[in-house]
């Protein structure tokens, strides 16, 4: 069972391109005990709510027992059940647009993952995440399908400070993990 890297994954672009972002690089997948493995849903697992023109909050609508796939990353997924961190889409400036909402990684953010989605979908990235079980954090940006920023902090075990300087520096030391 791995540790996940938990955070908030922002996303720029424009409107249109970061509605096909969320149309077809994300998937709701579900375990079928029929086929012994998981299986995509091919149903709308989310909608827009409108607030003003240049605002919508996302509404998930995940089916029991399901969950939202990030595709094309090493285990990526939405994190649908966050409820202190909503999920938007805004008007940033001018045509760009941010989406942002909380995503959960296996072990770390793969700057590799999301460099290619960057390109593919013509949106940049930007991802803060810490996991707090081994005791890190990660700080990536991605502009036009490469890293400009890709920093991790890492906290020593063999420390013997190792929990109180986590703990001290890490803005939400538990998380992740």
């Amino acid at each position: 069972m791995p540790n996940w890297c938990f955070g908030c994954l922002k996303a720029r672009g424009t409107k249109e391109n970061l509605i096909n972002f969320l149309d077809n690089g994300i998937s709701m997948m579900k375990f079928s005990a029929t086929e012994n493995s998981n299986v995509v849903i091919n149903e709308n697992f989310y909608k827009l709510e409108d607030q003003d023109d240049d605002y919508y909050e996302i509404i998930w609508q995940v089916s029991d027992h399901g969950w939202l796939y990030i595709k094309d990353t090493n285990r990526a997924f939405v994190d649908d059940g966050c409820y202190w961190h909503p999920s938007r889409l805004m008007k940033f400036y001018d045509n760009c647009w941010m989406l942002y909402f909380p995503i959960n990684q296996a072990w770390n953010y793969r700057t590799e993952d999301w460099e290619e989605l960057s390109e593919k979908y013509n949106i940049n990235f930007r991802f803060y995440g810490i996991e707090s079980g081994i005791g890190f954090t990660r700080d990536v940006e991605i502009i036009n399908g490469h890293a400009e920023r890709d920093l991790t902090s890492r906290y020593q075990l063999n420390n013997a400070n190792y929990y109180d300087d986590f703990i001290w520096e890490c803005p939400f030391p538990e998380l992740g993990g």
